[in-house]
């Protein structure tokens, strides 16, 4: 399994890693890149970025944190609000629903998610043989279902970051 970069940058700069997956994505990207001293028109300018932030020193942490304040400072003389975007772009899904109407695609999507869980976990339980070839492919699957059920959860409960402004929306519309 790789190095995920993104859930470290996640952990270290929320704000940048908020940016990713929107329009702004690019130029959070390039607040990266210029932070660490990487060519964005270097080839191999992702792997670049995951090594330097696979073996991050105090010091590349702190030119992180530097960056990070540098990319909310642009992003508000440009009057972006980046959190907005994050939350915008995963409360698409709910709008979907409401606006489509469509409640069985995401029920039967959920059920699905939850029954292959429960599938393989019975399949762990009870010991089910696992050619010796196959193990890791099966410890994947595992791995995926989880997160398919962890998604399921966020969708219909929210999510810990989401929780909050859908209680709000909700109070909001009820009134």
């Amino acid at each position: 399994m790789s190095f995920d970069w993104k859930k470290t940058i996640g952990a270290l700069a929320p704000t940048i890693a908020t940016a990713f997956g929107t329009p702004v994505a690019g130029v959070a990207v390039s607040a990266l890149l210029s932070a660490f001293g990487i060519d964005s028109n270097a080839p191999d300018a992702e792997k670049q970025l995951s090594d330097k932030v696979q073996a991050m020193t105090a010091n590349d942490l702190l030119l992180l944190k530097q960056a990070e304040s540098k990319f909310i400072l642009d992003m508000k003389q440009l009057d972006i609000d980046v959190i907005k975007l994050g939350v915008e772009d995963k409360d698409s899904a709910r709008k979907r629903e409401i606006g489509t109407r469509d409640s069985n695609t995401p029920r039967w999507l959920a059920v699905f998610a939850v029954g292959c869980f429960i599938g393989l976990i019975f399949s762990v339980i009870h010991g089910v043989d696992v050619a010796t070839g196959m193990k890791d492919t099966f410890l994947i699957l595992v791995g995926a279902a989880i997160a398919m059920v962890k998604d399921v959860y966020g969708y219909y409960f929210g999510s810990s970051s989401g929780s909050k402004e859908k209680d709000n929306t909700i109070i909001s519309l009820s009134k």
